[in-house]
């Protein structure tokens, strides 16, 4: 072992407890917005989630970028070579910053032929289309967001994004209480905009303080086609993991929206509660990835399989009492966002599968940030393209149409997306290929 390991061996509680927090906050923000829109307007919760699929595909590219960027600064600074890591504090702020420009242009003027193609019911298309471009607006905003925050957390610096999330989150009510009544889907979209804008003014600030590392041009100019060929050679199968993942959702929204209002608005509230039930694995997940990039980048392997394993099981465990937890509770809690029967009964058959989907996701989302951040990034990738097309969107088509299963058999189907790639991840890691690929911190 070349380096001191105390560099790395951080608490997984110290790192996960402020991950989870700012997991917390992050899905209040998106649930208030549907629960306090579902008060004025069925149609308006429709809208947004649409909309937010397309938003989340977004923010997956300017993730390419920023995971990316997470991976090679936790690499480099577990190999002791700082001066290295920054280097991607400027590359990936002036990328990610570029493309945002492009991206807005692009998705303000492909707005309604985009979501005409994803069959957005017709009373619910202009407001989803006002929305989107609200939020295009602000996509520079978002690119930098991610950024900032991740170069934060390949530091361990997660109380500082936790702290970012809580104002983020109490502005966005605000907002919405006082924007909604008189503006609708636009006052939402006004305020999630103006939060965010609040938020990356505190992570520039944390950044300043907590790294006093100068970014700009001057560092751009220190970097060479060496560092954007790792940055690109890493950020794309990585990203390209997250994107296939979203593109087959939308996927599976075209084939939702084909079954009705009802099942999109249960859909949108399922997916609300099952964003709760991943929380403990996402934040574990996030964790981890820290810990194992700079154990990577100090070449201790066994200690990285030691704290994956662990996770695993603290991961699996938690999502299993959370998914159970809330499929007991679901129907109080799907009375708060409606009073449809329909919804209501629907919801609570999609919270039972929900269980068996929420392990395999416990899984996959420990043990593709492990493998990514270890330098195997191109296998969870293919794998996940394989699956998620193959199995949750495929079967989906199969199950909701051809055996009239409905929205029940969309959900069947991404159940054995999850759980098919969760045993595969876990045979690759026991494999051990990952510490065969080598890692960009040794190049």
């Amino acid at each position: 072992m070349k380096n001191q390991t105390s560099r790395y061996h951080y608490s997984l509680f110290h790192l996960t407890w402020p991950v989870f927090l700012e997991m917390v906050l992050q899905i209040m923000v998106g649930s208030v917005d549907q629960l306090m829109m579902s008060q004025f307007s069925q149609v308006g919760v429709t809208a947004i989630g649409n909309a937010n699929q397309i938003i989340t595909f977004v923010l997956l590219l300017f993730n390419i970028v920023s995971s990316a960027a997470l991976i090679l600064i936790s690499q480099y600074l577990g190999a002791g070579k700082e001066k290295k890591a920054v280097q991607f504090y400027s590359l990936s702020l002036f990328l990610n910053g570029s493309a945002s420009f492009l991206l807005s242009v692009l998705f303000i003027l492909a707005a309604r032929p985009l979501f005409t193609a994803m069959r957005v019911p017709g009373e619910a298309l202009s407001d989803c289309i006002l929305y989107f471009r609200i939020i295009a607006v602000s996509f520079f905003v978002q690119a930098l967001f991610v950024t900032f925050s991740a170069i934060l957390k390949a530091h361990a610096f997660m109380k500082e994004s936790m702290a970012v999330s809580v104002v983020m989150n109490l502005l966005n009510i605000l907002g919405n209480w006082l924007l909604i009544p008189s503006m609708g889907v636009a006052g939402v979209a006004l305020s999630s905009t103006a939060s965010r804008m609040a938020g990356l003014g505190f992570l520039i600030f944390f950044f300043v303080k907590r790294l006093h590392t100068p970014v700009g041009l001057s560092i751009l100019k220190t970097v060479g086609l060496k560092e954007l060929r790792q940055l690109l050679s890493i950020g794309l199968p990585t990203g390209g993991e997250g994107l296939s993942y979203n593109l087959s959702q939308m996927g599976i929204l075209i084939i939702v929206n084909s079954l009705g209002t009802y099942a999109v608005n249960t859909k949108i509230y399922v997916g609300i509660l099952a964003n709760i039930s991943c929380l403990f694995a996402v934040s574990i997940s996030q964790a981890v990835q820290v810990i194992v990039g700079h154990a990577a980048g100090a070449q201790d392997y066994d200690y990285a399989r030691q704290r994956v394993r662990s996770c695993l099981g603290y991961a699996t465990a938690a999502s299993f009492v959370m998914s159970v937890l809330l499929y007991a509770l679901s129907g109080p809690i799907f009375s708060i966002f409606t009073d449809y029967p329909e919804i209501l009964a629907l919801g609570k058959q999609i919270m039972l599968v929900e269980i068996v989907l929420e392990f395999g996701r416990a899984v996959n989302n420990v043990m593709i940030r492990s493998l990514q951040v270890s330098g195997d990034v191109r296998f969870p990738t293919f794998l996940a393209i394989t699956c998620q097309w193959s199995v949750a969107f495929g079967l989906s088509c199969l199950f909701a149409f051809g055996f009239g299963w409905g929205l029940i058999g969309v959900w069947l189907a991404m159940a054995a997306d999850e759980c098919i790639r969760a045993f595969v991840l876990m045979w690759r890691w026991h494999t051990g290929a990952w510490q065969r690929i080598g890692f960009a911190a040794h190049a």
